[in-house]
């Protein structure tokens, strides 16, 4: 073979790497049963067949599409039995909402309210109604209990129930009609079933469960798993020395919340001060609504990264088609895998204008979210100006010291209320004994995932 000739297969053989990479990302995120996921395996296809074209037939390569993002995905069917997905195989019902590649992307004011409950509008007006039903019965006669919050109120205005109560809420049991919203599989999606569920356990009907402070809602998520299915709840964990996983139970009792010491002040604000700037911020935790905003923002920077990858590769095979001289069928084969990219390309960059600003990507984001008000302090005369606009507040994040930022991001996670999930799990006597340290699996699937 040429050295031309080799060069050309190296640069196909490239170009088919990298598609078949974004393949395996967009199967992690599932979207593998999108349109833009079809137009993007008929790219994979025609590149590899460019490739199988001018190498030998002992090189000849079957194509894949990203099979191995999906390897280790699990679900539980209606009973919570544990269900192993085939390679390449994607969850059943629970997917469905994932038809378009749209839905990665962060739209603004695309969001109706149910009582209260900020949702997407994915739901029918019957659907809908039955809701808010549900959620707004009347539940005096069920029994229920008290239970302590890892915020301890602190985190909510002076006039909050939560605060007013130093973060002990009363909730009612799971009953039946309870277990029958559990095994809808249309709940799952983005984290309605968590919402809906708390805000219907709520007695005190004024507290929106999206407002509540991420930590808050999952011990009352919690408190529910516990006392309606039991403290055992089963793992199965993998031994990294080893390379086997075993199955074991884990004590939901045991779970403790993390030390929060911090006083929130009337608006339910933190203060801390920039070592360097010795400017002032006053910082709020993320609520439940604050995680979901900041996560469909992770994932508005995640279709960005993909789309200037697709972008770059069609850029690749445009150069390589003016520049090398293929043979007519081979130009033809990539003249079909680049219009395919492009078209791919053209519908993921729909309604771009509706996505975030991705300058800054994530510590500007997250740090202007956290942020309520910023008191920037006069170094000559010690004259206080107090910012609470978010724009100027942005700009302000942008120009933070490097330093002060770093101290104020650890100050923040330190200091954090939560269900400290970390934990320690008892390795069998057959795999050497001792403890494995890990991550306690919490997940919409808790409530399915049940000791027989």
């Amino acid at each position: 073979m040429s050295d031309n000739k080799k060069k050309n297969v190296g640069i196909t053989k490239a170009q088919l790497e990298m598609l078949e990479r974004t393949a395996s990302e967009m199967r992690g995120r599932n979207l593998e049963n999108t349109d833009e996921f079809a137009k993007l395996k008929k790219a994979i296809d025609a590149s590899a067949e460019a490739y199988n074209a001018v190498v030998g037939s002992d090189e000849k390569i079957t194509p894949k599409y990203g099979e191995n993002g999906t390897a280790n995905r699990v679900q539980y069917d209606e009973k919570g039995n544990r269900i192993e997905l085939k390679e390449g195989e994607a969850p059943k019902e629970l997917e469905k909402k994932s038809s378009n590649v749209k839905s990665v992307k962060v739209k603004k004011n695309k969001t109706s309210n149910i009582n209260g409950i900020i949702t997407d509008q994915n739901f029918g007006d019957n659907i809908r109604i039955n809701l808010e039903t549900y959620m707004n019965e009347n539940e005096d006669d069920v029994s229920y209990d008290v239970i302590p919050l890892p915020s301890k109120g602190q985190c909510y205005p002076k006039d909050h129930p939560l605060r007013k109560s130093g973060g002990m809420v009363g909730i009612t049991y799971l009953t039946a009609a309870d277990e029958d919203k559990i095994v809808q599989p249309n709940l799952y999606n983005k984290g309605f079933l968590f919402n809906i569920l708390v805000k219907r356990k709520l007695r005190d009907k004024s507290i929106n469960p999206y407002e509540l402070v991420s930590a808050d809602r999952d011990a009352i998520i919690l408190w529910l798993r516990a006392t309606s299915y039991g403290n055992e709840y089963p793992m199965t964990v993998m031994d990294y020395e080893s390379n086997k996983t075993f199955d074991t139970q884990y004590d939901l009792s045991t779970l403790k919340f993390s030390n929060f010491t911090l006083q929130g002040d009337d608006d339910g604000l933190f203060e801390f001060e920039l070592p360097l700037s010795k400017d002032i911020v006053k910082f709020k935790f993320f609520t439940v609504e604050d995680d979901m905003e900041y996560a469909r923002y992770l994932d508005a920077v995640n279709h960005q990264m993909q789309l200037a990858r697709l972008k770059s590769i069609a850029s690749d095979i445009k150069f390589s088609m003016e520049n090398y001289d293929f043979s007519k069928e081979l130009q033809e084969q990539l003249k079909a895998s680049y219009d395919s990219i492009v078209d791919t390309a053209k519908t993921m960059q729909e309604d771009d204008e509706n996505i975030y600003d991705m300058e800054g990507i994530t510590f500007t984001k997250k740090m202007s979210m956290h942020i309520q008000k910023y008191i920037k302090i006069d170094k000559k005369t010690g004259d206080k100006t107090i910012i609470t606009d978010k724009e100027e507040i942005e700009k302000l994040v942008k120009k933070m010291i490097a330093r002060d930022s770093l101290k104020l991001r650890q100050f923040i996670a330190e200091n954090t209320p939560e269900v400290d999930f970390n934990i320690k799990i008892e390795r069998p006597k057959d795999l050497g004994g001792g403890f494995i340290d890990t991550r306690f699996p919490f997940d919409n699937y808790i409530f399915f995932n049940i000791s027989q």
